[in-house]
């Protein structure tokens, strides 16, 4: 499996079960924001989700494993 492959696995489903937990705890506030600015919200995302993985496969060819998972661990 290739890394991509494993990033679909890694966030679709987290992804899936936060959007969900967000239409229902937050339905109005969630509905209201989509509504005003769904481009915003389709790029915003996007756009995080793909520079926090190119930064986080880049910096894993300078640190050990075992220091990477650290770090990742304990990112806030």
């Amino acid at each position: 499996m290739n890394r991509f492959g494993l990033l679909r696995l890694r966030f679709i489903p987290v992804g899936v079960i936060s959007l969900g937990l967000i239409l229902v705890l937050y339905r109005v506030e969630a509905r209201k924001i989509l509504k005003e600015h769904p481009v915003r919200v389709a790029a915003s995302g996007f756009l995080t989700v793909i520079s926090y993985n190119l930064l986080l496969n880049s910096g894993m060819k300078y640190v050990q494993p075992n220091a990477a998972s650290l770090l990742i661990a304990l990112n806030p």
